[in-house]
Parts: C-alpha cells; sequence; structure tokens
C-alpha cells in the first residue's frame, strides 16, 4: 500500500490500515514536526518536535505490530505524477 503524505488525510488512512492487518507500506513524507503541526497532527505531543514524521508513525506502526514491512520512498510522489503526466498527454495526443 502506498501513502502519499502523512498529514491530515494520510495519517487517519495508514493508522487504520495498519490497524486492518495491512502489512506492507510504502510511504512518502518528508515532514518533521513543527508547533503548528500539534493542534492537527496525530503524532505531533511535544516528545516529538523536530522529529520526522515518518519516523513518528512508522514507530507506532511498528508498536502495533512489529512484523509491518515499511518502505520509505520520499522521491516516489513526485516521478510517479510525471509518469502520470506524460501518460495522460500521450493518451490525449492520440484522441486529437
Amino acid at each position: 500500500m502506498s501513502i502519499a503524505g502523512l498529514g491530515g488525510a494520510g495519517v487517519p488512512a495508514f493508522m487504520t490500515l495498519v490497524r486492518s492487518g495491512v502489512k506492507r507500506f510504502r510511504l512518502a513524507e518528508q515532514g518533521i514536526f513543527d508547533p503548528p503541526d500539534m493542534n492537527r497532527q496525530w503524532g505531533a505531543p511535544d516528545t516529538t518536535m523536530d522529529r520526522p514524521k515518518l519516523d513518528v508513525y512508522v514507530e507506532w506502526a511498528k508498536s502495533i505490530n512489529p512484523d509491518r514491512e515499511v518502505v520509505f520512498a520520499p522521491s516516489f510522489v513526485a516521478v510517479d505524477l510525471l509518469s502520470m503526466k506524460m501518460q495522460i498527454k500521450s493518451l490525449s495526443d492520440m484522441n486529437s
């Protein structure tokens, strides 16, 4: 399961999938917890400030089930989106 971004929508999705038994994840997140996250991010108490979001959420997932396989892919999103854009453009060219 790939999740692009561990923010307001990505984290609830990730944690729900973890608790549902999904064992393999490919996660993209480059953010670090800072004070503005405290009122809107699940993993943002004082103890996680200045820590990478990816590290905190993977720790949570592994505390639920240590057998989770997580691949860190902070750059896959841009590559996949570029590839998708190129595919859509080539399809629209075919229909012209």
